[in-house]
């Protein structure tokens, strides 16, 4: 049996994956209308991030 602050946690747990699985419908969405956009936005962020990491060393 779950204590009543469990029970109100779960019901957070599933609210945010419900949440996040209309999020990931939406990209999905978003990447298929804009494919070039979706790749260039995907290009710049790893630019970025290779950057920043590259500076580690």
């Amino acid at each position: 049996m779950q204590t009543p602050d469990a029970t109100e946690e779960a019901k957070r747990i599933d609210a945010y994956k419900e949440q996040l699985a209309e999020l990931g419908d939406t990209a999905d969405k978003l990447v298929h209308a804009h494919p070039w956009k979706a790749l260039g936005a995907v290009a710049v962020v790893g630019l970025i991030l290779g950057l920043l990491l590259g500076r580690r060393s």
